[in-house]
């Protein structure tokens, strides 16, 4: 019964844990940050622009849905770029990784179990981070 229930809250972890987070690789030159809010999603170039980074997120699945996953994952592409200073983000890159299955096993006595779990899968994103001259 131990066994059950330390599998069951370790379940329940691993479907509330839904974050996301992101890295960036510097190309160009930074610039003072901004809000993370006034960072633009652009999928082409625009006429004036500046290269200042690579930035990459990665949203893990919970109990949010696909959208909210999506949107985590976008946020946390906007903030790394914020962070060099960037003013819009030129998406490359979107789709869907898996990163394992992940579980435990219950004994069921007499040498036997039953596994509990599943697949992780994250949504991707890369982009180039740019400031755009206005």
């Amino acid at each position: 019964m131990k066994h059950i229930l330390i599998t069951i809250l370790s379940l329940i972890g691993i479907l509330v844990s839904g974050c996301a987070t992101g890295t960036v690789v510097i190309t160009g030159k930074v610039r003072e940050p901004i809000p993370f809010e006034s960072v633009k999603i652009l999928q082409q170039y625009p006429p004036n622009y500046e290269s200042i980074a690579i930035v990459n997120s990665k949203s893990e699945e919970g109990v949010f849905t696909n959208q909210r996953m999506v949107d985590l994952a976008i946020e946390a592409l906007k903030k790394q770029a914020a962070k060099v200073g960037a003013n819009a983000v030129v998406l490359k890159t979107h789709g869907q990784q898996s990163a394992g299955t992940v579980g435990n096993v219950i004994s069921t006595g007499g040498g036997g179990g039953v596994f509990a779990g599943g697949n992780v899968m994250y949504n991707v994103f890369s982009g180039d981070a740019i400031y755009i001259e206005e």
